[in-house]
């Protein structure tokens, strides 16, 4: 199995050196499935047309995998073919799928057009979902690793340059859902060994996380703010799976109601920075209230956010990370920070736990979400609150001056403006061959 750290060395071999158009006829649909499933245009249909439009903009075709053909598909998200969701699916029932984030960034030329674009830690996310995702579930995906990932290369090349820029000409990123899930089986917590399994991979147009009329304050101003609920990782996060987001969902959207623009949760257990020992574990914050919840909470080792990691800043300047028997995931985009994009600029980093105690006493200094979705946003403010919204402590926050070297310093890497740290940060796609395989798609679908 590959750690961690590794994982920018994972190497998935020839089979994603293909040439596009030259991969593209194994996406489409033999002639007797199209005949078997063609589209349809009756109201259900259009609606979902419609709905797929809206939410997923720019998604002119999804990746599949058929059980039927028995390979992975490139077809409109509205086809039959798309496998879009089923009610008795296992993986809907029991929360056994997984799923990775990630995106894909356009690189402008001198004249403003999109001449390139790259997929973002594309081998260091499909190398947890091999290593970790999948086996923690028990299940392997329907085709090899390296055709998933080879797949997905091939699929944002034939997406296009569409996928980055709506027609107002609003320039953003693609977003990039790859998934694999238990599909119809007998039911039971368990899967029984020949339960089958589904995977493929959504893209759409995506521009910030945050709503677009704070995005300016958290990223250039003071910061985003982040609300301290009595909530906790209490277990082990062995892979990005969908169990681990049911809970941290109601979380965020408490945050979101407070007047927050995140949550932060808790770890699993108090730690004394003074001696540098974990103090106890805590079981559970529910049943504590008043001064005492205030003071357990201030105790209480930070681990994540429902989606994204959590950096700091120590006040002699060097980066905190948390460890990860916090029971955070392990984020791919802040290991590229320690691992490359710090040293880079001559920062050092340090694995320690962190508290709220610690950033009134000083210890701490800043902070800033890391993720892809958020991608590295500072933090200004972190207000712990009890579980019915009542503040509990404020805690205020500078930006150092260090945070914003790293924003600076990442957008600058994923949009190709500079070379990056390390080279495993962005997969070129291939633009070029995949509007020549786009033309082939179309003429099967849209003539």
């Amino acid at each position: 199995m590959v750690s961690l750290r590794e994982l920018s060395r994972y190497n998935y071999g020839a089979v994603e050196k293909s040439n596009v158009v030259q991969a593209i006829d194994r996406y489409i649909p033999s002639s007797e499935l199209l005949n078997q499933f063609s589209r349809q245009t009756n109201p259900e249909d259009l609606r979902l047309r419609e709905q797929m439009e809206r939410i997923f903009p720019g998604t002119a075709y999804v990746l599949t995998y058929s059980p039927l053909a028995k390979s992975l598909l490139m077809v409109p998200p509205d086809h039959p073919l798309a496998n879009t969701g089923n009610q008795l699916a296992h993986g809907l029932h029991y929360g056994s799928g997984v799923f990775e984030g990630g995106s894909a960034e356009p690189v402008r030329d001198g004249t403003g057009a999109i001449s390139a674009a790259n997929i973002i830690l594309h081998h260091q996310r499909m190398a947890r979902m091999a290593n970790r995702s999948l086996p923690s579930r028990n299940f392997e995906l329907p085709v090899t690793v390296e055709e998933f990932s080879a797949a997905i290369m091939h699929y944002l090349a034939v997406l296009g340059p569409e996928i980055y820029q709506s027609s107002a000409k609003t320039l953003s990123r693609a977003y990039i859902r790859p998934y694999a899930a238990p599909n119809v089986g007998s039911f039971g917590v368990s899967l029984k060994p020949d339960h089958e399994i589904i995977a493929g991979c959504v893209c759409f147009r995506w521009s910030f996380y945050f709503p677009l009329e704070r995005v300016n304050e958290i990223y250039n101003g003071s910061g985003a703010r982040v609300a301290v609920l009595p909530a906790q990782r209490l277990q082990k996060i062995d892979g990005k799976d969908a169990s681990n987001y049911g809970p941290a969902g109601p979380w965020a959207g408490r945050a979101r109601e407070l007047g927050y623009d995140e949550a932060a949760i808790l770890g699993p257990y108090l730690y004394d920075s003074s001696t540098q020992k974990v103090e106890d574990f805590v079981l559970s914050l529910h049943h504590i209230s008043g001064d005492a919840l205030r003071t357990a909470m201030l105790k209480t080792t930070l681990a994540d956010g429902p989606g994204e990691e959590y950096l700091f800043v120590r006040s002699d300047g060097v980066l905190a990370f948390l460890p990860t028997n916090v029971n955070r995931l392990g984020g791919t985009t802040l290991q590229y920070i320690i691992d490359h994009l710090a040293p880079s600029i001559g920062l050092k980093s340090i694995e320690m736990p962190v508290t709220g105690e610690m950033i009134i006493n000083g210890e701490i200094v800043g902070a800033a979400m890391v993720g892809n979705a958020v991608r590295v946003a500072p933090v200004g403010n972190i207000t712990y609150l009890d579980g019915v919204g009542q503040i509990l402590e404020q805690l205020d926050l500078s930006v150092p001056d260090i945070l914003r070297k790293i924003v600076n310093q990442y957008e600058a890497e994923v949009s190709g403006q500079i070379t990056p740290s390390h080279p495993s940060l962005l997969t070129p796609i291939d633009l070029k061959n995949g509007a020549e395989a786009r033309q082939k798609l179309d003429r099967v679908f849209l003539s």
